[in-house]
């Protein structure tokens, strides 16, 4: 039950981790601070004090694990080849950092290695220090040390740790120095530890039941001076706010209200004001956390009187429990051929599928009753059909893509809020290139109108992403949208239509 395309609500570009199932601690981060820490490798050559090139780690915003050489963004500095010291032809010791998460093996070593704020499932930043000084070394070099300053490691970092597999383990702000072993190439990790509270919150819950969040604060909770919850509903931008209440155990409280919990999926964030490390965040307005809800979701279908069958477009706003259509559709008076029918496009083979045998040569579907992928579905009655899909929220904190056939797709609003189709929340992912609607259609990759069936009529309707008043697409709406461009994947973003 996941959606394989992710995209960031707020960016479009940005993937984040699909929540987990159980009350999962993350912990809450602080408004980031830039820092940078050096650390030099100095000894003697011929009795005179000598420096190789210092290196450097820290934080900046908008810097990668890998080698980051934008101009415009964080600069990390690569680590040069070898080359003879002075006096000519000595050798001397070196360090670099190892960043074995660049996919270019050439970029991965390092003079400076500067890292990302970390996100709120990762309070531990990691380096990997490698200092060389397996050469030969002449008698004249000697007393080599590492030397460091961590002085602008502010106080939201509770440890600067420097371990190697040897059992060594040094806190860095206590020691400033380390003897170089000639001879040897040695690996060190440092790793820098955040002091912010961990916030607990539930990976899913159940519809209509509040929420309860934990923030351990610990023992010493006198430096809190403000614990607040922000929540929404799945799609929504504006965030209601309650505070925290104090716990025994050094464990507060707060409970997202039940009328909150529905299949729309719950948002959230926490800020927490510390004297001692100053705001610290768990998620944001703009990458909030989210909270999977599982319950019902009710699909209202206009019905067929007689024998000219009224078509539904739709799909559903949930993953459902059972992913056949059967368990949807079948009632008490019957189920396939009696009381309902359904086909489904298959934009592969641009060719109708039936949702079940035919005894004829009508190929079947194999599609699940999935969010995003359209069905026209006929159910016989004399007045609207009323349907229940149990399942859980479709991912409110990230886009959903869904890849497009060349051709015609059938495809629908994946979510249980409506969505407009408009450039703002409508992209085309072109083999990594990002384009809207309307720069899709202009590139000639997928086109920018869509097509849907409206019920009384049973006529399509066109409408467009440039309009001025951008159409609402309902809750497991569908419609068909055609692409020429082989590659490219339709993103939807997680934002109710105004």
């Amino acid at each position: 039950m996941t959606n394989p395309l992710p995209w960031s609500r707020s960016s479009m570009l940005a993937s984040l981790l699909v929540a987990g199932t159980l009350m999962a601690g993350v912990r809450a981060f602080a408004a980031p601070t830039p820092w940078t820490a050096s650390i030099e490798a100095n000894g003697l050559v011929d009795g005179v004090a000598t420096t190789m090139l210092p290196t450097a780690f820290g934080i900046a915003q908008g810097a990668t694990d890998g080698f980051d050489g934008e101009p415009d963004g964080p600069q990390d500095d690569l680590a040069p080849p070898p080359a003879p010291s002075f006096p000519l032809g000595t050798t001397t010791p070196s360090a670099h950092f190892y960043a074995a998460k660049e996919e270019r093996d050439w970029l991965r070593s390092m003079l400076v290695d500067l890292r990302g704020f970390p996100a709120v499932a990762a309070a531990d930043v990691v380096w990997t220090l490698v200092v060389d000084a397996e050469g030969g070394f002449p008698p004249h070099v000697t007393d080599w040390h590492l030397a460091w300053d961590v002085s602008e490691i502010d106080a939201y970092w509770a440890d600067v740790r420097m371990t190697n597999d040897d059992g060594m383990d040094i806190d860095m702000r206590e020691t400033a120095t380390l003897p170089v072993e000639l001879g040897v190439r040695a690996v060190y990790t440092i790793r820098v530890r955040s002091v912010a509270v961990e916030v607990r919150a539930p990976g899913v819950a159940p519809a209509g039941e509040a929420i309860t969040i934990e923030a351990l604060v610990g023992e010493f909770p006198e430096t809190i001076t403000r614990a607040t919850l922000y929540y929404a509903r799945g799609g929504e931008t504006l965030f209601r706010t309650k505070h925290f209440a104090q716990g025994v155990g050094g464990v507060w409280t707060v409970r997202v209200p039940r009328t909150y919990v529905t299949t729309r999926g719950v948002l959230w964030y926490t800020e927490l004001d510390d004297t001692g490390t100053g705001r610290q965040r768990t998620y944001s307005a703009s990458a909030p956390g989210g909270i999977s809800v599982v319950g019902p979701s009710s699909l209202t279908l206009a019905p067929t009187p007689g024998p000219q069958p009224v078509w539904n477009a739709l799909a559903p706003a949930v993953w459902p429990d059972i992913a056949a259509l059967g368990s949807t559709f079948d009632d008490a008076d019957g189920g396939f051929l009696t009381e309902w029918f359904a086909w489904r496009w298959n934009a592969l083979t641009q060719r109708w599928e039936s949702a079940g045998p035919l005894g004829d040569a009508t190929p079947v579907a194999t599609d699940d009753f999935a969010p995003g992928h359209g069905w026209l579905v006929a159910v016989v009655g004399d007045v609207d059909e009323t349907r229940q899909v149990i399942g859980q929220s479709v991912d409110p904190t990230r886009g959903f893509g869904i890849p497009l056939s060349v051709g015609w797709n059938l495809l629908a609003n994946p979510f249980a809020f409506a969505v407009a189709w408009s450039d703002a929340t409508i992209a085309v992912d072109d083999g990594g290139v990002l384009l809207t609607a309307s720069q899709a259609a202009s590139a000639g990759v997928a086109d920018n109108r869509i097509y849907y069936l409206d019920g009384p009529s049973q006529a399509y309707v066109a409408r467009d992403s440039d309009e001025a008043t951008p159409y609402a697409m309902p809750p497991g709406q569908g419609w068909w949208l055609h692409a020429d461009g082989a590659a490219a994947t339709l993103l939807i973003a997680p934002v109710a239509a105004e």
